[in-house]
């Protein structure tokens, strides 16, 4: 029987793949809690709030972040992968004026479902892009 030490050693030995030293990605990742060398879960530091005293009150939706401190922007595939759209949750205030703002900066249709919005294609990127020069 293999004892729990010679377990984790190797473990730790590899690279992980999250490391700031992969230039494979432009995205970093950065794991927070790990278990036996695995990922938990991380936060995208590309769209970290950079200016959180930037003024959006005076828009009139507002966008939660989740309790990670990311943006609740999602892909969904369906369809074997035929049919992609980017669901946007976390909502709230005024979404006919988001959905109408979301449908100029993605140039696709945007559907209002109860609690979140779907868009038509993958736009996650744009989105969130989109939401932190926002200031959210």
């Amino acid at each position: 029987m293999r004892s729990l030490a010679s377990i984790v050693r190797p473990l730790a030995s590899i690279a992980s793949p999250y490391s700031a030293s992969s230039s494979s990605s432009s995205r970093v990742f950065a794991p927070s809690q790990t278990f036996l060398g695995g990922v938990r879960h991380r936060v995208e530091f590309s769209y970290v709030q950079k200016n959180k005293d930037a003024d959006t009150k005076n828009l009139p939706f507002k966008i939660n972040r989740t309790t990670s401190g990311n943006l609740p922007i999602y892909a969904k595939i369906r369809k074997r992968g035929t049919e992609v759209t980017t669901i946007v949750r976390m909502c709230f205030g005024d979404v006919q004026a988001l959905r109408k703002e979301l449908m100029n900066v993605c140039e696709a249709p945007v559907r209002e479902h109860a609690g979140f919005l779907e868009v038509k294609g993958l736009h996650t990127h744009k989105i969130k892009d989109w939401l932190v020069s926002l200031g959210f």
